[in-house]
């Protein structure tokens, strides 16, 4: 059995100024600049092993909620933004803040705000209703944006299309919203949508389907909440080829791979370390 590691994996933001490896940059850099002062309010990503490397390494204070924080301390904003109620609740608590939004979210978020301004109404598809980057992106006007889901797009109602603007979660799936945009168009011939994918997405989703064509059975490596990573399984899925998320290495079962299996391909979703994913590799390549 051979071990194929996709071309494209892992954290994205290769430069470290932008994206997981750009917000963890300005994590680090920060907990250094006043060790054990600094806080962040939940993930910075979605990866647990992240958080808890960031906790043990470098001295991080991970908490729950902004009230948790100390008055005048150091607050990172976590990689999928935050909403402005966030950042005024900092204000009055005379917080120092570290922005780590990525920029393809920040671009989400003055988008949003432009076409408010503009009188457009917005609505924005996620991959949940609730996930850091529709809240923080949706939250930055108030009552304009209407937050869907990709099932929810079929039986949507738009009473003014010739008004509304279509926007996208960064980390959808260029191929699962195709077919839905197209009729959604067809529906509403004025409807204006305006994908707004990362390009790093969009890469890993495109190398899945590389692997699918010499793989025999694809293996992602991701949390199971993290949005980018269960979009590569859902595009590993659909490939026909037998697929698995895991989380780590613990995870991995011998009887995936038992039956005729002669190639298995590997990719990261773009928040999964590489020490993980390597800990996968190696565990697969001891079972061929």
């Amino acid at each position: 059995m051979q071990v194929q590691l996709a071309r494209v994996s892992g954290f994205c933001g290769d430069d470290g100024k932008f994206g997981v490896s750009g917000a963890i940059a300005l994590a680090q850099e920060a907990a250094l600049s006043e060790p054990g002062k600094v806080y962040l309010i939940g993930e910075l990503v979605h990866n647990q092993h992240v958080t808890n490397w960031l906790e043990k390494s470098y001295q991080l204070k991970i908490v729950s909620k902004l009230e948790e924080v100390p008055k005048k301390s150091i607050v990172i904003v976590k990689a999928h933004g935050a909403p402005p109620s966030f950042f005024a609740q900092a204000q009055e608590k005379e917080l120092r803040l570290v922005d780590a939004t990525c920029p393809m979210v920040k671009a989400a978020q003055e988008l949003v705000k432009a076409l408010a301004a503009q009188g457009k109404e917005i609505i924005f598809v996620a991959s949940q209703k609730n996930h850091d980057e529709a809240i923080s992106v949706s939250q930055q006007v108030e009552n304009g944006v209407r937050v869907v889901t990709l099932d929810e797009l079929d039986q949507l109602n738009i009473k003014t299309p010739e008004k509304t603007v279509v926007l996208t979660q960064t980390t959808l799936s260029i191929l699962e919203t195709q077919e839905k945009f197209a009729a959604l168009q067809k529906k509403y011939p004025q409807l204006i949508i305006r994908p707004h994918m990362c390009p790093a997405t969009t890469a890993r989703q495109k190398a899945v389907l590389e692997l699918a064509k010499t793989a025999d059975v694809l293996i992602v490596v991701g949390a199971a909440h993290s949005s980018n990573s269960k979009r590569l399984q859902e595009v590993a899925a659909n490939t026909g080829k037998p697929s698995y998320i895991v989380d780590n290495v613990t995870e991995l079962k011998q009887e995936w791979f038992e039956d005729n299996i002669f190639q298995v391909g590997v990719i990261a979703g773009a928040s999964t370390p590489s020490w993980i994913t390597d800990e996968v590799v190696k565990k697969l390549e001891s079972w061929s």
